[in-house]
């Protein structure tokens, strides 16, 4: 049996583990973000050449297709050509470093998620670059985590899945995409929730799968 956490867009409302929320966010690396530009600039000075949106993970994972999906919008607001460019790697490491050493002039910007952001600050500190030095410019989407379990079980609450935990933890295999995403955080906070509630959770399986939420039918 296999647990997977899968993302899902919702407008508003939490998650089965506490508002575990992602959010993607436009950055402008640098000391100056695009509204000052603007506004200091005069309205002909920015833009006036084509912009880049640096993705730090492959091209059809949620972050790209957020990324794209803007991108399209802002070409035909701004009026010059705005392209995604992937950099995948590193845990998002690549493609952030790319972001963080461009000129801080409006013309590159960063599509970042809580995997190239918050979880990488929250479980390292050894990086090329200060994670918190980023000026975020706005927040294009945020989606909500699910908890599900194969529709042929007889779990139909977390507290079912809890006993079949405690009964036999041995059977109970859970999904993972990689151990930096935000449903594998999500899988840490509900891991760690029934260890404090002294179950054994030792016996059970962790399996990693690619690009998960982007993933149909039973993995």
């Amino acid at each position: 049996m296999r647990i997977r956490i899968f993302q899902r867009n919702f407008n508003q409302g939490t998650g089965l583990f506490g508002s575990a929320m992602r959010i993607f966010a436009f950055l402008l690396m640098g000391s100056l973000a695009m509204p000052v530009l603007a506004a200091n600039s005069g309205a002909k000075d920015w833009p006036t050449k084509p912009i880049t949106l640096i993705v730090p993970w492959p091209a059809g994972a949620s972050t790209d297709f957020t990324g794209r999906t803007l991108s399209t919008k802002l070409s035909k607001i701004l009026g010059v050509p705005v392209s995604v460019v992937n950099k995948p790697g590193g845990g998002g490491i690549t493609g952030t470093l790319e972001a963080v050493k461009a000129p801080p002039d409006g013309y590159t910007l960063f599509v970042d998620c809580g995997g190239s952001s918050s979880i990488q600050y929250a479980w390292s500190q050894n990086f090329p670059y200060k994670v918190e030095e980023r000026t975020y410019i706005a927040r294009a989407i945020y989606t909500t985590q699910s908890l599900i379990v194969p529709a042929n079980t007889p779990w139909k609450t977390v507290a079912d899945l809890e006993n079949a935990i405690r009964t036999d933890p041995g059977k109970i295999s859970v999904a993972l995409i990689g151990g930096t995403g935000v449903p594998d955080v999500d899988i840490a906070q509900f891991r760690a929730a029934l260890m404090a509630k002294g179950v054994d959770v030792s016996k059970t399986r962790s399996v990693t799968y690619r690009a998960l939420w982007c993933r149909r039918g039973p993995v």
